[in-house]
């Protein structure tokens, strides 16, 4: 129970999260309310053409937020958010593109959350 139920719950839910997942992500941020845990929800909609919404909570501000996009064989294909970012909800638009501006091909991307010592990854299809 109290601090130590909480901080294990933590790692647990952190843990199960992050199986089995490669890294992707979304840039674009809308203000919410405050959270407990790190979350990245899946994309929606998911597959996607030409664009996709990544949500997101970070529960301690201050910290520096970083939300990328990943292709299949890890490479970061464009960088959405990485900044320190107040506690709260936000959400990431994803178009399709690199960071160089150019249209991605159709495939299975990574978004990857890393807030702190916590990353999560999401799996998302490309169809064009």
């Amino acid at each position: 129970g109290g601090e130590y139920g909480r901080r294990y719950l933590h790692q647990i839910t952190v843990s199960v999260e992050s199986q089995d997942q490669i890294p992707v992500g979304i840039g674009g941020d809308v203000p919410g309310a405050s959270a407990r845990t790190v979350a990245l929800e899946q994309n929606r909609p998911n597959p996607f053409n030409p664009l996709t919404r990544i949500a997101y909570t970070v529960p301690e501000g201050g910290e520096t937020v970083r939300l990328a996009i990943h292709d299949g064989a890890g490479r970061v294909v464009r960088t959405l958010v990485n900044t320190s970012l107040a506690a709260g909800s936000y959400v990431a638009e994803w178009d399709g593109r690199d960071d160089a501006g150019r249209s991605v091909a159709s495939g299975v991307y990574v978004s990857r959350l890393e807030a702190g010592a916590t990353v999560i990854t999401r799996k998302m299809a490309l169809v064009k």
